[in-house]
């Protein structure tokens, strides 16, 4: 367990840059700015994989998004959902939330692996199934999707991750 009690951002910093070390994570790089117009957390890039998180977060929002992010790179590290991580290709905007909410489920798993579950609790999902309308939104306007369709055989990968 590598995050237990932390009392400034500059231990928590310490903390995820040795995690993202063991995930194999190229870089972690803390911003004091990530996307002015949609005010964004966090980002993971499957090219450089490197994850950029805004530094302006409270510490339990830097660690939630963090492992959001790192979730991305597992999910690249294992060979899914590379279209979207790199941008190669147009998706739906319900593709995008549903990828994003997988993640979160990698992100949970990741959670409990590092986080002492008994000071942190529990790892929140971002993209919460009773939000799916807000994120579904945001993802058009976010992508500028202007039609939406999704492959079969993605969504089947999707709805069976645990």
């Amino acid at each position: 367990m590598l995050v237990g009690k932390i009392k400034t951002k500059k231990q928590l910093k310490v903390i995820l840059q040795k995690i993202a070390k063991i995930e194999n994570v190229k870089s972690l790089r803390f911003r004091s700015a990530i996307d002015k117009q949609y005010n964004i957390d966090g980002m993971y890039n499957g090219i450089t994989k490197t994850i950029t998180i805004s530094q302006s977060l409270p510490i339990r929002t830097t660690l939630l998004t963090f492992f959001h992010e790192l979730g991305h790179h597992v999910a690249v590290e294992n060979g899914l959902w590379h279209r979207y991580h790199r941008g190669d290709d147009k998706f739906s905007a319900e593709y995008a939330f549903l990828i994003e909410n997988s993640i979160d489920k990698i992100a949970r798993m990741l959670w409990r692996k590092y986080v002492d579950t008994e000071l942190h609790k529990r790892y929140v999902f971002t993209y919460t199934k009773a939000r799916k309308a807000y994120f579904v939104a945001f993802f058009r306007d976010y992508f500028n999707i202007e039609e939406d369709y999704i492959e079969k055989d993605v969504l089947n990968k999707l709805l069976t991750l645990k």
